[in-house]
């Protein structure tokens, strides 16, 4: 399995992993309101794929019980009717696969287990900015490096595109802790930016 059914299915298995809301029987503070989810490139652009794995797992995981609903993609970001809008910004994206061996041995057929000494790498600055969509107020911002090294850990595996699921499940990971709150807070400023002025 591998490009977008494998980011498909990584997702799936995010959203499943995780529980409907975060902290023990409170219900997120965003639960009330729906957003829209827009991955895009910064000043370097990157593989489309990339982006479209980062929006699709990004909008599914929040669409786990941290919202009241999720639209994804720049129409919902441009054109619709959600309460808040979600604007993920990645930027710097690298990504190689280096070998143990010299290139020479490490591209000959021979010994199975010499493709198990490669490591993939993938990493990517990334910016998460939430704003009201009436308004374009600033609700809540984060901005992390996200880098990931997997060597394979049998024979056959991909380490690339292990490696890129890895960093989709990070990206969440930090979205969930930022946006999936049940302390109070973040709901206050959300009620706070969506009163009229």
């Amino acid at each position: 399995m591998s490009g977008p059914r494998c980011a498909a299915a990584a997702a799936a298995l995010l959203v499943a992993a995780l529980p409907a809301s975060a902290g023990g029987g409170k219900h997120p503070d965003l639960q009330p309101w729906s957003i829209a989810v827009e991955a895009r490139w910064g000043d370097g652009s990157g593989p489309d794929a990339i982006r479209a794995d980062v929006e699709r797992a990004v909008a599914e995981s929040l669409g786990g019980g941290c919202v009241a609903g999720v639209d994804a993609g720049r129409e919902a970001v441009r054109d619709g009717r959600s309460d808040l809008v979600l604007v993920v910004t990645l930027d710097r994206f690298a990504e190689e696969v280096r070998f143990d061996d010299p290139l020479a041995t490490a591209v000959t057929p021979g010994e199975p287990t010499r493709e198990l000494r490669r490591v993939a790498i993938v990493e990517v600055d990334n910016e998460l900015a939430l704003s009201t969509r009436e308004g374009e107020r600033a609700v809540a911002s984060k901005s992390f490096h996200a880098e990931i090294q997997h060597r394979p850990v049998f024979v056959g595996e991909e380490p690339q595109a292990a490696a890129r699921t890895l960093l989709l499940e990070r990206i969440v990971d930090e979205t969930r802790k930022l946006l999936c709150k049940s302390g109070g807070k973040l709901a206050a400023r959300v009620r706070q930016e969506l009163e009229p002025r």
